[in-house]
């Protein structure tokens, strides 16, 4: 019998975990242990038998894990497919929907040399240039020193305004008189004729008197006159008069007046402030799209009486009478562009340096009383085709390219037209204006 290696190394006394004696404290009864357990019991796929896997097991599962079937790698492709086609699908839509237009163009523009007579009337017509005259009035003055001493003697002067509740117009005879309360005369130089009454509204005129007689107590401030030849006559109570300036410059006796020489020059600086200020006044009160010259206008300088300010000094007053003839812009760019393009289409221009032109009057003055002037006008305009920005935009809007090239083509006169679109598929400008944007460019 082969010998058992092993049972040469075991000790000679064989000892087991029973034999070790335990604490007398750690011992238990079996009357101490409960008679009901609950034991863990088998489960009953424990008692299955165990087969050890196959050695191929594991490989195949490592391949399965990151190898797909190749049904599977096919639709996961597809699904990607779509989501592009969908997303190329959304992103034409939303540009189309969300498109913009840039139109360039380029006005029509002529440079000309302007050198002719027109003629205007002063009734608009349809077919007429057509004027109107625009009147002003304004004071200036302007204290200097008064360095001279001289004997004067002159009457008291003033402008009243005279009211009349008549029915009829009334003739007042060169002379007449004009009493203030106090007893003072003054009287007018000529003939004139008040107005009759319009509904409730008294007739008025507005004349310059002069005092009865010379002196400084004539030299009064604003009043109220009747009229002494209408006493016992019903027109003493219907027509007056009131001041509308001071009585002033009366005088007798030695008085500071100011050197001619600088008497002269306050008036001339006087002229050219209230020049300056006339035509600015005139600009303002022009209605819209009307135009003025610079050498349009007529004006007429009044020498008022002079004031004296203090004991050394005296205030110039001039009064100057302001007329210009103004013009409707549209109605004179049309007729200046008739006269130098012969095959002028009649379409909408404006001439931007139309200010720049020369005028001259080839008729009389007194403008006011004309029903139509001659005038020339000299310089080099600049004509352009002008258009509206907001009608091009809605005859363009959702039209295609061949169309909007035959509206550009008969309705405006460009130049150069370039149409941008965006993105750059689409074929049609969008429809809403706010998508079309106009550029000018000056060529």
């Amino acid at each position: 019998m082969a010998k058992n290696i092993l049972q040469d190394v075991l000790p000679p006394e064989k000892r087991s975990i029973r034999d070790i004696p335990l604490p007398s404290d750690r011992r238990k009864r079996i009357s101490d242990i409960p008679l009901e357990v609950d034991l863990p019991r088998r489960s009953p796929y424990n008692q299955e038998q165990y087969e050890p896997p196959s050695p191929h097991t594991f490989e195949e599962k490592r391949v399965s894990e990151f190898v797909e079937p190749p049904r599977r790698r096919h639709s996961r492709l597809f699904l990607w497919l779509s989501i592009l086609v969908a997303l190329l699908i959304l992103g034409f839509s939303f540009f189309t929907v969300f498109g913009s237009a840039t139109v360039e163009v380029t006005p029509k523009k002529v440079e000309a040399s302007l050198d002719s007579n027109f003629k205007a009337v002063k009734v608009k017509t349809d077919t007429s240039l057509f004027y109107d005259v625009i009147t002003l009035t304004k004071t200036g003055s302007k204290v200097i020193e008064a360095k001279e001493e001289k004997q004067v003697d002159s009457k008291a002067s003033g402008k009243i305004i005279i009211s009349s509740n008549e029915s009829k117009p009334q003739t007042l005879v060169k002379n007449t008189r004009f009493e203030t309360s106090g007893g003072l005369i003054y009287r007018i130089a000529e003939p004139i004729t008040v107005p009759a009454k319009k509904g409730e509204t008294p007739g008025s005129i507005e004349v310059t008197v002069f005092a009865d007689a010379i002196g400084a107590k004539y030299n009064i401030a604003i009043t109220y006159f009747t009229i002494p030849g209408f006493k016992g006559d019903p027109r003493f109570k219907t027509i007056v008069a009131r001041s509308k300036t001071a009585m002033t410059q009366g005088s007798s006796g030695l008085s500071k007046i100011a050197a001619e020489a600088d008497l002269t020059q306050a008036k001339k600086d006087i002229h050219t402030e209230l020049q300056k200020e006339l035509f600015q006044e005139a600009q303002s009160e022009m209605p819209e799209n009307f135009i003025l010259f610079d050498n349009a206008v007529s004006i007429e300088f009044e020498s008022l009486p002079n004031d004296p300010v203090a004991p050394n000094s005296i205030r110039v007053n001039e009064q100057a009478h302001f007329q210009g003839i103004i013009f409707n812009k549209t109605a004179l760019e049309k007729s200046i562009a008739k006269e130098v393009i012969p095959d002028f289409d009649g379409k909408a221009i404006e001439i931007p340096n139309i200010q720049a032109l020369v005028f001259s009057s080839l008729s009389p003055d007194n403008l006011i009383e004309k029903d139509e002037i001659v005038f020339n006008l000299k310089g080099n305009p600049s004509i352009v085709w002008s258009y509206e920005e907001l009608e091009l935009r809605k005859m363009i809007s959702g039209k295609s390219l061949d169309e909007i090239e035959e509206i550009l083509k008969t309705q405006f006169s460009f130049d150069k037209t370039e149409i941008t679109l965006k993105p750059f598929w689409v074929k049609k400008l969008p429809r809403e204006l706010d998508k079309i944007k106009i550029v000018e460019s000056k060529g």
